[in-house]
């Protein structure tokens, strides 16, 4: 082996090794998303979140929320209104979260252009809500992650706004799971301060 093959075969070696051992110190996926999981919110939590949508052309829509959540034992009941814009204020979003795995959660979502409730069938989750690209199944875990529908693993460290971040990927578990989530990856930033 030349000495030229021989150089390109160590820094070959030596960059696997250090990405490894960058990788080996995050922690993994699925213990951010246990810890997250775990961490105790309260009984209720009011919220305002603004949400802003960039499409390809870099055009931004900005919509505004209020949101209510209240545990009655296990059974997480959660409604979410809209402030604005003009279009979709006083949508609203009601999802019943029951605790028993054989139980479909109940969703409906209030259109006030139409004066209907739709309900929203378990089936429908992977649906997007409200011309965002979050799905169904997204409003309803709040700031929870689904364990099961998943497999997670952290890719590097960051930092946005002076808060340390690690990104964690997520890749759903097979492709009928994928199909009714709507995503086939997803990439989160999450803050060290909350796991």
């Amino acid at each position: 082996m030349n000495n030229h093959n021989l150089f390109k075969t160590l820094f070959l070696v030596s960059t696997i090794t250090l990405v490894s051992a960058v990788h080996a110190d995050l922690p993994s996926g699925d213990e951010i998303a246990k810890n997250i999981n775990a961490r105790n919110e309260g009984i209720s939590l009011s919220r305002n979140m603004t949400m802003q949508m960039t499409d390809r052309r870099g055009k931004t829509r900005t919509r505004k929320t209020k949101t209510f959540r209240k545990y009655f034992g296990d059974e997480k009941k959660t409604v979410i209104h809209y402030l604005s814009p003009r279009n979709v204020k006083r949508t609203a979003f009601l999802t019943f979260d029951y605790p028993e795995a054989n139980k479909d959660d109940d969703q409906w979502l209030y259109l006030p252009a139409m004066r209907k409730v739709r309900r929203i069938s378990a089936s429908d989750r992977g649906d997007y809500f409200l011309g965002t690209d979050f799905t169904y199944e997204d409003i309803k875990k709040e700031s929870k992650l689904s364990i099961e529908d998943y497999q997670r693993q952290t890719i590097r460290e960051d930092s946005i706004e002076g808060n340390h971040v690690v990104v964690m990927q997520s890749t759903p578990v097979s492709e009928s799971i994928a199909k009714e989530l709507g995503y086939g990856k997803v990439i989160q930033w999450v803050d060290d301060d909350i796991w």
